[in-house]
């Protein structure tokens, strides 16, 4: 259930708002912390949650035992009594900064600087529902809560000021200008004095008067990049993260003074105090699993140094369990006080790795931090010839067929639990060998497809070497794999050579010899048409595409000397007197499905030859008449040359025929008149002949 309170500025309200919110939780707090004051003197036991994804930041709800790891897709929620995540509460943006506010189980959390439009979600802890969401002008770096007066604030260093928001009604009252050239970063909150800390990067540590909202105190850091930040408020001793020259700053709350500075290690990220007794965490994430300083709040000494670190490191001020994002691994870091240092597993090399097939002396080496030391051991199957050793190495000469990737668990145990599992991949690549048919057939014009395949990992990519046919290709025809499709094009009928090629980057390309046949019905390609010449040797050559070679054959009469072979060759020599149009059927036929057919016009042509009498008499008063005749194709045209007697005329018909008719005068009795005939009709020279006409 949420509990809310006005926002009182007079600090006397507030106060009693807060002390009405958080007395019973806060006086259960306190007796579990000052039992445990003293715990951490011995040693440290580390362990680990191992979290669906990784976060870099992380908050704790001490009243519910609780922590919330912040992701770039959301919030995973874990148990803390029995680390084990319960859930994950999703969100649209990555989160950047998280905070926790005990007294009434509310989580805030901030989305990525980079998100356009950004907000902060009011999570409900008892639900793991979004409620509301705060719009702000510009991305957050961190967020704070004071649970005495229900107050959040929220770092926003592009606009060098600090937003304060009443968590009763979820909405910004005010935000406090740090100055110009400031950049508040990371804030803590002092809820003894209701002062909120504010570290500044570029060497500054501010101080914002949680009762009147405005800066109390500017404490200049020369030389310093303050990055990260805790406040005891038990001492009112503050800690500052300087990054730059890795250590921390200790000053007095009251005074501003720097009291000491704790040389610690690089890529110091992470500050947290244990309320009840002092001990200081630093964090940070130098190495695989970081490393976490730990600092006697009494002395401020080093007092253990311990394997596991972080960007962050947050204390759950009720168990004075601290846990720390592992950032590098899908986990939680987790430390507890303990007798003596103790480290569970944890798996610190790549999660996956590569090896060649036939190649010798490959190895990866499974690493883990671990107090003390872990055996490392495999679940799944290993491809043949490579084996894990008890000490964590994967060697041997993957075999030949092996090729594939291969999914296995890593566990690392050394007793302390929990044992650590990592999801593994190897990939076991090699070299492709082609693996389908070494022919295909296709048919023009019917789509079709033959499918490519290969052994090798990964799989190969294919391509060929000559020519396809056109409308076939080589692709991917994902999901169907590498194939050779397409509808071959009209007049691609035939057999292709072609070598295909397979190639994945392993070893040398793969090649084979291939054989692409292309049938074909037949479909004509010659004129439906052609001329001979009577008397005259000749040849036409019928040609059809198609695959097999197709063969011809003729329905309807040739001319007598003419044949059709089977291969479509008409040749002979056409008899004498055959000329004329000869109408045939072609059909060229091999077998694939349909025959074509094709309507043929032979043409014979045939010289002119002139047939008729080459004399004759007309009888002087009588009407008379005489017909010229030829022969040859196409029919002659008939003329004449010479002089004719009075009264008889010459008339050429289109039949090859002309006429010679008249009435001949009694003053032509006796006379022979002489003249030439001429035939033509295209085919050779045209032909003459000398007639004689006789009048009686």
């Amino acid at each position: 259930m949420r509990v809310s309170c006005a926002h009182d500025r007079s600090g006397r309200g507030r106060a009693l708002a807060g002390a009405i919110l958080t007395l019973g939780m806060a006086a259960a707090l306190l007796s579990v912390n000052l039992g445990q004051a003293s715990a951490a003197s011995g040693g440290y036991s580390a362990s680990v949650v191992q979290t669906p994804a990784a976060g870099s930041a992380l908050a704790v709800d001490s009243a519910t035992d609780t922590i919330y790891l912040a992701t770039n897709s959301g919030v995973i929620v874990v148990n803390g009594a029995t680390n084990t995540v319960t859930t994950t509460i999703n969100t649209p943006a990555p989160v950047n900064a998280i905070a926790v506010d005990p007294a009434t189980d509310t989580i805030y959390l901030a989305a990525s600087p980079f998100t356009p439009g950004p907000v902060i979600d009011v999570i409900n802890g008892a639900t793991n529902t979004v409620t509301t969401s705060i719009s702000v002008p510009i991305g957050i770096t961190s967020l704070a809560v004071d649970s005495t007066t229900n107050t959040v604030y929220a770092a926003e260093p592009g606009l060098a000021q600090v937003a304060v928001i009443d968590g009763a009604t979820d909405e910004i009252t005010t935000n406090v200008a740090t100055g110009t050239g400031t950049r508040p970063y990371r804030l803590a909150v002092d809820q003894s004095t209701d002062t909120v800390w504010a570290a500044d990067p570029s060497g500054r540590l501010i101080g914002i008067d949680g009762a009147t909202d405005a800066v109390s105190t500017d404490i200049p850091l020369s030389g310093t990049e303050p990055i990260s930040l805790a406040v005891n408020g038990g001492t009112n001793t503050i800690y500052v993260g300087d990054l730059r020259n890795s250590q921390v700053i200790v000053l007095d709350g009251k005074t501003g003074a720097v009291i000491t500075d704790i040389a610690v290690g690089p890529a110091l990220y992470g500050l947290d105090v244990d309320q009840s007794s002092g001990v200081v965490y630093a964090s940070a994430s130098f190495t695989s699993t970081g490393t976490t300083w730990v600092i006697n709040g009494s002395t401020n000494e080093i007092e253990d140094s311990i394997g596991r670190g972080s960007t962050g490191v947050v204390v759950d001020q009720a168990t004075s369990v601290v846990y720390e994002p592992a950032q590098r691994q899908a986990a939680i870091f987790t430390l507890t006080a303990g007798a003596a240092n103790a480290m569970s597993p944890v798996i610190t090399s790549a999660g996956s790795s590569g090896f060649i097939v036939g190649e010798a002396g490959l190895s990866f080496t499974v690493t883990s931090s671990a107090l003390p030391a872990a055996s490392i051991s495999e679940t799944g199957s290993l491809p043949s010839g490579v084996t894990m050793s008890a000490s964590g190495v994967l060697s041997g000469t993957p075999a030949v067929g092996s090729g594939g990737l291969y999914k296995i668990t890593i566990t690392a145990s050394n007793g302390i639990a929990p044992d650590f599992t990592q999801q593994f991949s190897l990939n076991v690549y090699e070299a492709p060998a082609i693996t389908s048919g070494d022919s295909a057939t296709f048919e023009v014009g019917t789509a079709g497809s033959f499918s490519l395949t290969a052994t090798g990992y990964q799989a190969p990519s294919f391509t060929s070497a000559g020519s396809l046919p056109g409308g076939l290709s080589i692709s991917d025809q994902t999901p169907g794999g590498w194939q050779i499709s397409g509808t071959p094009a009209v007049g691609t009928g035939g057999v292709y050579p072609l070598t295909i090629l397979a190639y994945n980057g392993v070893g040398s390309e793969a090649q084979q010899a291939f054989t692409l046949t292309v049938k074909e019905a037949p479909s004509f390609k010659s004129t439906p048409k052609a001329t001979f010449v009577a008397g005259t040797s000749g040849r036409f050559q019928v040609s059809a595409n198609g695959y097999p070679a197709p063969t011809y054959t003729a329905v309807g009469a040739l001319p007598s000397g003419l044949a059709l072979s089977s291969a479509g060759l008409l040749t002979g020599t056409p008899a004498a007197n055959s000329g004329g149009v000869y109408p045939i059927t072609i059909t060229a036929s091999n077998g694939i499905a349909p025959s074509a057919n094709q309507a043929f016009t032979l043409t014979v042509d045939q010289h002119p030859a002139i047939t008729s009498a080459r004399s004759t008499t007309f009888k002087v008063g009588h009407w008379r008449r005489f017909i010229f005749r030829a022969t040859g194709f196409p029919a002659a045209k008939l003329s004449e040359r010479g002089r004719l007697p009075i009264g008889v005329r010459f008339k050429a018909r289109d039949n090859g025929t002309a006429q010679l008719a008249g009435r001949a005068i009694r003053a032509d009795r006796g006379k022979t008149y002489v003249i030439t005939v001429i035939a033509r009709n295209g085919v050779g020279p045209a032909v003459r002949e000398t007639f004689r006409l006789k009048v009686a």
